[in-house]
């Protein structure tokens, strides 16, 4: 958030950096974890995280972590919004192709279920980079929706 920067460890040590632009939250970056919701992985969630990104998993394996991450947040007297990223699972069709009216219809019960943040990656939707706009598009049609 500052400059120059410093920094001595057993592995690493550097003086006088810049690196521009700063960060537009100052030093409050915040800390987003990416872990299986494993018992502890929740424990570690909800003692250091300001969010969770969800791992690529089923929606009900998603929706139990975060209301395990939830409680343990509870459980430690921590309150107020937490959001969760998760991948918009691309559904196929039998030729694998990927049914983009599937895949854009489970929108609503990921929002159910607490994710908060969705991401559709194009590789996963799109055959070409000419398909990329018009998923893009869709997104745009899901956010306005929801």
């Amino acid at each position: 958030a500052g400059a120059p920067a410093g920094y001595q460890g057993k592995t690493v040590s550097f003086y006088n950096v810049y690196s521009l632009p700063h960060p537009a939250q100052g030093a409050a970056m915040p800390i987003w974890i990416g872990v299986d919701p494993s018992p502890r992985n929740v424990e570690r969630v909800a003692d250091y995280a300001d969010g969770w990104a969800a791992p690529a998993a089923a929606l009900a394996r998603i929706a139990q972590g975060i209301k395990d991450i939830r409680a343990a947040r509870a459980a430690e007297g921590k309150s107020g919004p937490f959001p969760v990223r998760a991948t918009l699972a691309a559904l196929r069709r039998a030729d694998g192709s990927t049914d983009w009216d599937a895949s854009f219809a489970q929108g609503p019960a990921y929002a159910a279920a607490g994710v908060t943040m969705l991401a559709a990656m194009p590789q996963s939707y799109c055959r070409s980079a000419g398909e990329v706009p018009a998923l893009i598009e869709r997104l745009a049609r899901l956010k306005a929706e929801a």
